[in-house]
């Protein structure tokens, strides 16, 4: 009984994990893909030139830091146990 039990709550904590990951995902690349918008539309209203110039480790440190974002929340807001054992009682 025991082990059916936590089998069932390590198979919510997964399932919740997962669902949390994609959301914050989904919020930052959103925020991301916001920012990247206004940037080119801000470079060529104003015709500065700027993302001509932008160099491949500046786009490999932007994503870096969003990727390293998504990761940190999705860290920091893990399920706790009572957590996971209230969301297997609902389903």
């Amino acid at each position: 009984m025991l082990k059916t039990l936590e089998k069932k709550l390590r198979s919510v904590w997964v399932r919740c994990s997962i669902n949390l990951l994609l959301k914050h995902a989904g919020r930052v690349l959103t925020a991301v893909g916001i920012i990247v918008m206004l940037a080119v539309l801000t470079d060529r209203l104003l015709a500065l030139g700027i993302i001509n110039s932008v160099n491949s480790r500046a786009i490999l440190s932007f994503s870096v830091a969003a990727i390293v974002l998504i990761l940190l929340l999705w860290l920091l807001k893990q399920p706790s146990r009572m957590q996971v054992s209230l969301f297997s009682t609902n389903g």
